[in-house]
């Protein structure tokens, strides 16, 4: 992976940031305050140089900080076209180009690089107000190339190679960047996800006859939002009709479409949807309908993705049409004005310069936009954060705080320095209370959906010791009345909540194995356990032969089934995991599942695969190769069949080890007769075999069978999509 690559191009190259300079040239020097206290900086200038052009005038220098360079994040990346988010509340910067994300954390020497944790030399720190990262450790995990001149000090930045002589970095073009705090640029640089080109009031304005026929992939809600629902296309949308049937039901029209969602109908049972009927209709011109069964009316609104690929369905998202900031003495009012009463919550800085607030469940009617100066305002932005949220980001000249007043379809708050710090809360149909069970609905906590970024939770499925653990980093210990709440209902047993430090731990302890969906709903959080299918779209299996007492085949004693098949397993399973595909695994340590522990938890995915060794007696050296077996069809409906996964997965081991093609066959093993999904049982090659022995013992054989396991069965969800 080329993060990977990164981390060893980072070890050999660090000394070159460490080295002695061979001229001398110009010292910074200047007061640092980080850590509580200012220390004294004196050290030769560093030089940024981005895609050939100089970075100057940055609010922070580079600097040299225990012999590494750190460099300002938002000025530096975002000149790389890199999407840098920051977290004030978590103290987390993230760092996004193209399918790479990178998040770290102030003042700790974890990194997570695409979901993956790594372990950097030095921590970020904040320093004079800014966020310093490594330069190389990002840089490099995001894929740019990174050079260094010691002659001139010049570090350089590239997107593509970059030839490091003093050529290259010679006569560099200047870019200024304006000084500007996180507040402001946080708020101009967020990615609206589906930009507003218009409404079912005026989307004629937006219809086109110039795209070819499209096809409709996927029905979904948006990840934090009740209202707003998602429909990704294959290529681009021509026009969309909505027409209302009847008093409670909506059709959505996508014409000149196909339908290739694979399901009839996307079933929802929430407070204003109670499913969504997908069908095809022929006529003149093919489209997809999307039929809303509603409980009560909505208000259906339509927003279409600059590329046309990608359709917001609003059945009820509060417009923002106003947010305007007067002075007042001593103060500042802002006003907020929505269809109706917009659902606001408030957070400030721990460092009291900067107001978040957060509009829930709504969308601007306008474009993006800026505030202007006040008494205790000195600017500040507010932008679509995502689907279904509206962020307006203030930048304060002093510690203050707000109040809000309620009235009709407005919020007004008052920002001033002699009002406390407290965060407001006017969601408006926020249930309030304690954490609570509700049967329809899930976990429920109240108020929580401004303050905890559902990104930001810790998801731990403890699947084989039924349950599951979220990890969400804030202390909710004022809305916990019972530690344990008893459910036993949805596959649920009881809930244990748990708050301490900066953390709340909410264990679900389960009766069968699920998944959990994290979303909002009036201001609130709710936490729903769901069957694995109706999260995941893609679901493997693996299992690892014997283990525990059942050693399985071995050799000489010391090398045993049970303990190969257990490493080929997790080294595949990691390849998952870092992927789209979830997968479960029957054992990822030296225990013995039984028999049904084994099909049952098969019977929770789309593909099985059990991964064995076999064996031909001490007698019989010379038997060797691949072979793996299949029994029924187990055909879910999407035309996957056993015998077409025992036959990719025995291929794909071929071409990886190169050993011996024993085939496809049948046998009645109990894993394959009781799987009710297409799966195949594996024997990797003989332990009884020295050449195949010393490859399946080894790393690279090892590696070999994860990455065969991977992408057969990667190719057979791409060719034939789980059916749901």
């Amino acid at each position: 992976m080329r993060y990977l690559r990164a981390i060893a191009a980072f070890l050999t190259v660090l000394a070159l940031f460490t080295a002695p300079v061979a001229a001398a040239g110009k010292y910074i020097n200047m007061k640092l305050e980080y850590d509580g206290s200012v220390h004294n900086y004196s050290a030769e200038e560093v030089s940024l140089v981005v895609d050939g052009k100089a970075l100057k005038e940055l609010p922070m220098p580079p600097i040299l900080f225990d012999d590494y360079t750190l460099v300002p994040a938002r000025e530096v990346f975002e000149a790389l076209g890199a999407d840098v988010k920051w977290i004030s509340d978590l103290y987390q910067v993230y760092i996004t180009c193209g399918d790479d994300v990178v998040m770290l954390e102030i003042d700790s020497k974890k990194a997570y690089v695409n979901g993956d944790t790594l372990t950097m030399s030095i921590a970020p720190k904040i320093i004079n107000d800014k966020t310093m990262i490594p330069l190389r450790f990002v840089s490099e995990s995001i894929g740019m190339e990174v050079g260094w001149d010691s002659k001139t000090r010049v570090a350089s930045i590239s997107k593509l190679a970059v030839q490091t002589t003093a050529a290259t970095t010679a006569a560099p073009v200047t870019t200024t960047v304006q000084t500007t705090t996180e507040a402001t640029t946080e708020a101009t640089t967020s990615a609206l996800q589906i930009p507003r080109l218009g409404t079912s009031d005026s989307l004629n304005a937006y219809t086109s006859d110039e795209y070819a026929k499209t096809k409709i992939t996927s029905l979904s809600k948006a990840t934090d939002s009740e209202s707003m629902f998602i429909v990704n296309a294959e290529g681009e949308i021509s026009s969309v009709k909505v027409t209302s049937i009847s008093s409670n039901t909506v059709a959505v029209d996508i014409e000149n479409a196909d339908n290739a969602i694979n399901a009839a109908a996307y079933n929802v049972d929430d407070s204003r949807v109670k499913n969504v009927e997908i069908s095809q209709q022929s006529g003149t011109s093919p489209s997809v309908r999307l039929l809303f069964n509603m409980k009560s009316q909505g208000d259906f609104k339509l927003y279409l993705s600059s590329n046309r690929k990608r359709l917001g369905i609003s059945v009820g998202t509060n417009e923002i049409s106003k947010i305007e900031l007067t002075k007042l003495i001593g103060g500042d009012r802002l006003v907020i004005q929505g269809k109706s009463a917009p659902s606001v919550k408030t957070v400030t800085s721990v460092t009291g310069d900067l107001l978040t607030i957060d509009v829930m469940d709504a969308v601007l009617d306008t474009d993006n936009g800026k505030i202007g100066e006040g008494r205790v305002v000195d600017g500040g932005t507010y932008h679509q954060l995502n689907a279904n949220t509206v962020r307006i980001s203030l930048d304060l000249k002093e510690k203050a705080g707000c109040t809000a007043d309620v009235r009709d379809n407005t919020v007004i708050l008052t920002i001033a320095t002699g009002i406390e710090s407290n965060s407001v809360n006017t969601s408006v149909g926020s249930s309030g209370g304690s954490i609570r069970y509700e049967s329809q609905t899930g976990l429920r906590i109240p108020g929580a959906a401004g303050t905890v970024n559902p990104s930001a939770i810790l998801h731990s499925d403890n699947y084989n010791d039924l349950n599951y653990v979220l990890t969400l980093p804030v202390n909710l210990s004022q809305l916990i009345s019972d530690s344990s709440i008893s459910v036993n209902e949805n596959g649920i047993k009881d809930i244990t909540v748990t708050a301490s430090g900066s953390q709340t731990v909410i264990k679900l302890n389960e009766s069968r194995i699920m998944a959990v969906n994290v979303t909002s709903s009036g201001g609130d959080l709710i936490i729903k356990p769901v069957m694995p299918k109706e999260k995941y779209s893609k679901i493997v299996v693996l299992d690892a032969g014997h283990g525990g007492d059942d050693v399985g085949t071995g050799y000489n004693n010391e090398i045993y089934e049970k303990d190969l098949t257990l490493a080929m397993l997790n080294k595949t399973k990691a390849l998952f995991d870092a992927s789209d595909i979830k997968c479960y695994a029957t054992r990822t340590t030296d225990v013995y599942p039984t028999f049904d522990d084994r099909t049952e938890l098969a019977d929770e995915g789309d593909i099985f695969v059990s991964i064995h060794i076999n064996s031909a007696g001490t007698s019989n050296t010379s038997a060797s190769g691949t072979e793996t077996y299949c029994q029924y069809p187990n055909n879910p409906g999407n035309g996957l069949t056993s015998y077409i996964v025992a036959e990719r997965v025995l291929n794909k081991l071929l071409e990886k080890l190169g050993t011996v093609n024993r085939k496809v066959k049948t046998e009645d093993f109990r894993v394959l007769r009781e799987s009710h999904v297409p799966a195949t049982l594996a024997e990797i090659g003989f332990i009884t075999n020295a050449s195949d022995r010393a490859m399946m013992a080894s790393e690279d054989g090892q590696n070999k069978v994860a990455q065969a396991i991977y992408e057969a069965v990667t190719e057979l969800f791409d060719e034939y999509p789980a059916v749901r």
